[in-house]
């Protein structure tokens, strides 16, 4: 399914976040997708949202054009906004970004990294 907007559940295994990722469905479901997550061309961010049911909470994410390079600036993080991450993505030019989104326990107490979803903008 494409979509510019996912829902992520986040749950602890080790010291890291184990994400799966959804769309909403517009009778108020859940679809299970995988990765790599696919943006419309035309759209300018990929949106993570937090699924209700995530034993963690949304904060942040970190990503970069593939393949990577050793430059990271200030344009290459996100936090939360609302109830959104937005990863931004060129309307340009097909790219594929990789993402790292952080959460942290329900208490604040502790924060998780997530394996790297990839979010790709060939959707039309």
């Amino acid at each position: 399914m494409i979509s510019d907007q996912y829902y992520v559940k986040a749950s602890v295994v080790g010291n890291f976040a184990a994400c799966t990722y959804f769309v909403l469905n517009d009778d108020g479901s859940y679809t299970q997708v995988h990765s790599p997550l696919t943006i419309p061309s035309s759209s300018t961010a990929c949106n993570f949202l937090q699924h209700p049911d995530s034993e963690l909470v949304l904060q942040a994410a970190v990503f970069k054009t593939l393949p990577v390079s050793t430059d990271f600036s200030m344009g290459n993080y996100t936090a939360i906004n609302g109830d959104t991450v937005a990863v931004t993505m060129p309307t340009t030019k097909t790219v594929t970004k990789g993402v790292v989104l952080t959460f942290s326990s329900v208490d604040g107490s502790q924060l998780y990294s997530s394996s790297d979803p990839q979010v790709n903008n060939n959707g039309d």
